[in-house]
């Protein structure tokens, strides 16, 4: 028997289809933007999707809790495309992101985050070399 082909199995199926149309200036727009940056239309209006979305959670943000809320379900928001951009971005490229399933690619994002996050290297004795007068006069 011949081994399976097609579309490799995803932890994150879409399975979700959304239609709408467009004018013909915006689905031209639409297709030079993504023949300019090497991207599928689709990848393109789902990124332009999670964005405005993300967005108008933030502006109803009114505490620290729904900020730290909010932020939890955006990290589940994402989508690969947004984390392999945005660890490319910070300098943090995954070199074999081809051939990495969606859970390898969180890992290296969740990693990525850690370590911005870290801070223990910046002031390895514990002392904050800013603050005036921390050991008495010199």
């Amino acid at each position: 028997m011949s081994p399976r082909t097609g579309r490799p199995k995803s932890n994150n199926r879409k399975s979700n289809r959304v239609t709408f149309r467009l004018d013909a200036e915006d689905y031209s727009l639409l297709e030079s933007y993504a023949e300019s940056k090497n991207r599928s239309k689709t990848d393109i209006l789902v990124e332009a999707i999670s964005k405005f979305l993300e967005d108008e959670i933030m502006d109803n943000v009114t505490s620290i809790d729904d900020f730290e809320e909010v932020n939890d379900d955006m990290d589940e928001m994402m989508t690969r495309s947004d984390m392999l951009k945005e660890m490319e971005d910070k300098g943090f490229p995954m070199d074999d992101s081809e051939e990495a399933d969606d859970d390898d690619v969180k890992a290296a994002y969740d990693e990525m985050m850690e370590e911005l996050e870290d801070t223990s290297d910046m002031f390895p004795n514990g002392r904050d070399f800013d603050a005036e007068n921390e050991d008495g006069p010199l």
